[in-house]
């Protein structure tokens, strides 16, 4: 019989978008041509990876709230993606300036990301000059705004700086925050998991090697305490 052995761990999904984010920001800007869908999926996990470090701080500082998630942020206060955040700073004391970058290119995101959680149609009734009609999207859709190197490399840059400034603030607060490191929110290994060897399972014998094994007094013995970290 095949040797198995037990893991318990964790794979931090706010790692895995935002090493996708950032994978896809990458292709867009180097590859221009048709790089609306590249960068488009860049702000989207961009956004993505915002609100699952939020819900991995959560679980790990407010379990609380982060259990009764669904009931506790739909309060006026905290309500949505930008409340967790708000809950999560008043918890360490941190303060942002909201009228600025980062906090309100971040606002922005949470624009297209409800924007698209609905995805309703656009519609459009405009006048263009006549020589528009040869090109491609001779009215292009709002998307676009958000789907161009310029904008999408802020959106990362700024989703990074506001993390990173609630992470510090964290880390201050609750020095054994398992997330992120001490100075960011996002480690360095894109897609990072860790689990525990917690036993090593025997391979299953024989009848035979049972009666063997009882007679030579056999025990099995569980092996305990090993880390494993892993990038995907």
């Amino acid at each position: 019989m095949e040797r198995r052995i037990r893991l318990i761990g964790e794979h931090l999904t706010h790692e895995i978008l935002w090493g996708t984010a950032k994978r896809f920001l990458a292709t867009g800007v180097e590859q221009p041509r048709g790089s609306f869908y590249s960068l488009l999926a860049a702000v989207v996990f961009g956004c993505f990876a915002f609100e699952a470090y939020l819900n991995a701080a959560l679980e790990e500082v407010a379990p609380g709230a982060w259990k009764d998630e669904r009931n506790f942020f739909v309060q006026a206060r905290y309500r949505g993606t930008l409340g967790k955040f708000e809950y999560l700073a008043e918890l360490c004391g941190h303060t942002v300036d909201k009228s600025r970058r980062p906090f309100q290119t971040v606002r922005k995101l949470s624009e297209v990301r409800n924007f698209l959680a609905h995805a309703p149609v656009e519609h459009f009734d405009v006048k263009v000059p006549v020589k528009k009609l040869e090109e491609l999207q001779p009215h292009p859709s709002v998307l676009h705004v958000y789907a161009c190197p310029k904008f999408a490399a802020k959106a990362l840059a700024d989703v990074e700086a506001l993390l990173d400034g609630l992470q510090v603030a964290l880390v201050a607060r609750f020095d054994d925050i398992r997330i992120g490191s001490t100075v960011g929110a996002f480690s360095a290994i894109e897609g990072l998991w860790a689990a525990s060897l917690v036993e090593e399972e025997q391979p299953r014998m024989s009848n035979k090697a049972m009666r063997s094994a009882s007679h030579s007094g056999y025990k099995a013995k569980s092996q305990k305490g090993s880390r494993a970290a892993r990038r995907t």
